[in-house]
């Protein structure tokens, strides 16, 4: 059995072992203050020390037994306790929508200095798509064709992703359906 964790602030689920959600480790940090003072005096001593230097520090990873070690650990039960979590929090509204809002703009790794060229609101993804198409089990919600499909939203925004807000449809039930909506 899988166990769920909790931050200790907010108390929200959170994915993984850890003591604080993103958000309350984020304001955690903030208000922490620096641990030490490095002045500039310190960091101009500490760049002209390892200036020309090269690293070959390696990443636990990369360690001949630590490698190992986590190839071991990962057994297929817990490759398959950590899916079904993963599923789980997919499940969770709040949960989404929290990452999606921390993910969101210039937090984005991928962010390129652009609006969202999809005009969908936060938390839209595949995984939306995937557990609504496993809902439908391969067939249009309308006519019940297996075709192409796209996820239609029922309240027509681009911005509710709640899975009862989304259907299955193939092409043209979905073109009928937004032909229908605006005549």
């Amino acid at each position: 059995m899988s166990r769920i964790w909790n931050c200790v602030d907010c108390g929200i689920v959170v994915g993984r072992r850890v003591k604080r959600c993103p958000q309350c480790n984020r304001l955690f940090l903030k208000n922490r203050g620096p641990t030490y003072v490095r002045t500039s005096e310190h960091n101009a001593k500490l760049s002209q020390s390892l200036k020309g230097k090269s690293h070959n520090w390696r990443s636990g990873g990369s360690l001949p037994g630590v490698a190992e070690k986590i190839r071991q650990w990962w057994t297929s039960e817990r490759r398959e306790a950590a899916r079904q979590r993963g599923l789980m929090m997919a499940e969770n509204r709040s949960w989404r929508d929290r990452i999606a809002a921390e993910l969101m703009g210039e937090s984005n790794p991928n962010y390129q200095g652009k609006d969202n060229a999809t005009g969908y609101g936060p938390g839209w993804g595949r995984l939306h798509r995937d557990l609504v198409r496993q809902r439908a089990q391969g067939k249009c919600e309308v006519c019940g064709r297996e075709a192409r499909f796209d996820i239609h939203h029922k309240d027509f925004g681009k911005d509710n992703h709640d899975p009862e807000n989304l259907a299955v449809l193939c092409r043209s039930c979905h073109k009928r359906t937004h032909y229908a909506q605006h005549t």
